[in-house]
């Protein structure tokens, strides 16, 4: 390896750490790391909480907490629902109480192809007496408050009670910000949500063009796995990625719903072109060539 080599792999670390809060890929962490740096911007991600609606609602998380060893970033969210008034008795429209954490970085990569967000989590705990709670990696966001802007979401059910929820155990792919994909990808089968379990949930979009996405999803939770695919034509290009912890609360009783989540790992990691990827290949071949007839 020469010096000048070494000098710029030196010059790239240094210039990463300077600007943790943007990464560049591939990039991957257990949250145990001293770059790791929960509510403070210089650090590798930022912390963004979002509360909405009416009633009680609350959105934490909390600095890696050691367990068996072993280090989880834990989103801890819950939002109680507003019990019927009045005469006669009224409640506020559905889902109006609703509650976020949110941890997210920002990716920079040139010449990339896509991009590869996965995260692995463990159900802590959960109660639904209404509503709906759920986790969701996030990608191509343009804004690190995914509460906002617009954003590729896969989103998992942990819980769901009455109308109009996804069902418990389902995954689904949607584009949030009025884009033209909607809630196109939905899978109605199901991985049971259990305490206790790592599950590992993926999300990787491949564009084909400047404005046309392929975007797959799937969760496993080491022995059965769902999966989801839809194509974007009006492609998003955020460079926001991250995880998601959400709840919309029950609006017909006062009792909480609650999650709590330990995340295990967060990787993120940008894909090619495959243009750039066939010139690296024949440009090796040409390098191969060179030396063999040296």
């Amino acid at each position: 390896m020469s010096p000048r080599y070494i000098l710029l792999t030196i010059g790239a670390a240094a210039a990463a750490r300077l600007h943790a809060a943007t990464v560049v890929a591939p990039y991957s962490t257990n949250f145990d790391g001293p770059e790791f740096a929960i509510g403070d911007n210089t650090g590798t991600f930022s912390e963004a909480q979002t509360t909405a609606g009416n009633g009680t609602t609350s959105g934490t998380i909390h600095e890696p907490v050691a367990s068996s060893g072993d280090y989880v970033l834990r989103h801890v969210v819950s939002a109680t629902g507003q019990a019927a008034t009045g005469t006669p008795p009224t409640v506020p429209s559905n889902n109006a109480n609703k509650s976020s954490a949110v941890t997210n970085t920002d990716l920079t990569f040139s010449g990339s192809g896509g991009f590869i967000v996965s995260t692995t989590f463990v159900i802590e705990s959960y109660m639904v007496s209404g509503g709906t709670v759920n986790i969701s990696i996030v990608g191509a966001s343009n804004n690190l408050n995914f509460s906002s802007g617009t954003s590729y979401r896969l989103t998992y059910t942990v819980g769901s009670s009455g109308t109009g929820q996804s069902a418990t155990g389902a995954i689904a792919l949607t584009e949030f910000g009025g884009g033209t994909l909607g809630t196109a990808s939905y899978v109605g089968t199901t991985i049971t949500p259990q305490t206790g379990v790592e599950y590992t949930l993926t999300l990787q979009g491949s564009y084909n063009s400047a404005s046309n996405i392929t975007l797959f999803g799937s969760i496993s939770n080491g022995s059965s796995t769902l999966t989801a695919s839809v194509t974007d034509t009006t492609a998003l290009t955020g460079s926001n990625f991250g995880m998601r912890t959400a709840i919309a609360a029950n609006t017909t009783t006062s009792t909480a719903t609650t999650e709590t989540i330990n995340y295990t790992s967060f990787s993120l990691e940008g894909i090619p072109e495959p243009g750039s990827t066939m010139l690296a290949i024949v440009t090796m071949g040409i390098f191969s060539c060179r030396r063999q007839r040296s």
